[in-house]
């Protein structure tokens, strides 16, 4: 469990300074990229 709060405070603030000033187009690309990626990874069982 700590692990995941030890993740979790320095991704947060990491995507707060990355997306502070992007459009809500840029971060909707950002995001479906990332699915998109996930999910290619997620298909030969990684």
């Amino acid at each position: 469990m700590f692990m995941v709060m030890a993740g979790v405070v320095p991704g947060s603030v990491g995507g707060w300074y990355l997306l502070r000033k992007r459009t809500l187009k840029t971060v909707k690309y950002i995001a479906g990229i990332c699915l998109v990626f996930f999910g290619l990874a997620m298909m030969p069982g990684f």
